[in-house]
C-alpha cells in the first residue's frame, strides 16, 4: 500500500457537511480534493452552498495528479488533536494520525459509487463571486436556512483563529453569499505558519417575499 494523499483531517470534517446527500446527484455526492495551482484545494457543494478552503504548497501535504473524490460520511466526525492528518493509501483506506505520527485511527475513504461516475466536479470558479462582486451592504433584507447557517458557525467555531465570521454579499437578496472564517494553524500541524488560510462557504439565501420580512 502507498500513500497517494496526505490531508488536514479537519479540512475535510469542514468540507463533509457540504456535500449533497442526495445519490442522484453524482459527483457533488463526494469531497472533491485536487491541485489548484501549486496548492491544494479542497471542496463540497450540494446545489444550495458550497465550501473551499485551498491551502499553498507544503512539505506536510499532498495530493496525486488527478482529482480524489472523498465519502463525506469518512469525515464526519469533528477531529481531535489525535487526528491532525488523514493519509489516504491506493487501497481506499484513511489513517488518521496525530502530530506525533501515531495512528489514532483507520477507515475507508472512496466514496460511494454513484459520486464516482464518470462526470465532472462542478466548476466552482464559474460561481464563485469575485472580490470585485463582494460587498458588506447586503442591499436588502437576507434570509436563510438556519441549519445550513449552524454548519458554517460550528465550523468557524472549532476551527477557526478567531471570534468572528464575515459575510459578505453580492448587492442582491437573491443572490448568493460568501461568509469566511481564518482556519487556526493548529489544524495545519504547523505546516503554513504565518499564512492566512481561508475557509469559504458560499450559502444562497431563501427566497421570501417582501411582505413576509
Amino acid at each position: 500500500m502507498t500513500t497517494i494523499a496526505s490531508l488536514p483531517a479537519a479540512l475535510l470534517w469542514a468540507a463533509s457537511f457540504a456535500a449533497s446527500t442526495d445519490g442522484s446527484k453524482g459527483p457533488i455526492c463526494a469531497i472533491d480534493v485536487r491541485r489548484q495551482g501549486d496548492g491544494i484545494r479542497i471542496a463540497a457543494v450540494d446545489g444550495h452552498r458550497a465550501f473551499v478552503c485551498c491551502l499553498p504548497a507544503s512539505e506536510a501535504f499532498f495530493v496525486p495528479e488527478e482529482p480524489l473524490r472523498l465519502s463525506p460520511k469518512t469525515f464526519g466526525k469533528a477531529p481531535s488533536r489525535k487526528a491532525i492528518k488523514a493519509d489516504l493509501d491506493d487501497s481506499g483506506i484513511v489513517q488518521f494520525k496525530g502530530s506525533n505520527g501515531m495512528v489514532s485511527g483507520s477507515a475507508v475513504w472512496t466514496a460511494d459509487p454513484w459520486a464516482l461516475v464518470e462526470q465532472p466536479f462542478p466548476d466552482l470558479s464559474a460561481i464563485w463571486p469575485s472580490k470585485e462582486q463582494l460587498s458588506c451592504s447586503p442591499g436588502g433584507f437576507l434570509c436563510f436556512s438556519p441549519s445550513y447557517v449552524a454548519d458554517f458557525m460550528k465550523v468557524a467555531d472549532k476551527l477557526g483563529s478567531g471570534d468572528a465570521v464575515r459575510m459578505f454579499s453580492q448587492g442582491s437578496h437573491g443572490q448568493s453569499t460568501l461568509w469566511k472564517a481564518v482556519l487556526d494553524n493548529h489544524w495545519l500541524d504547523g505546516a503554513c505558519e504565518g499564512q492566512e488560510i481561508a475557509l469559504e462557504y458560499l450559502l444562497m439565501p431563501k427566497w421570501v417575499r417582501d411582505r413576509d420580512c
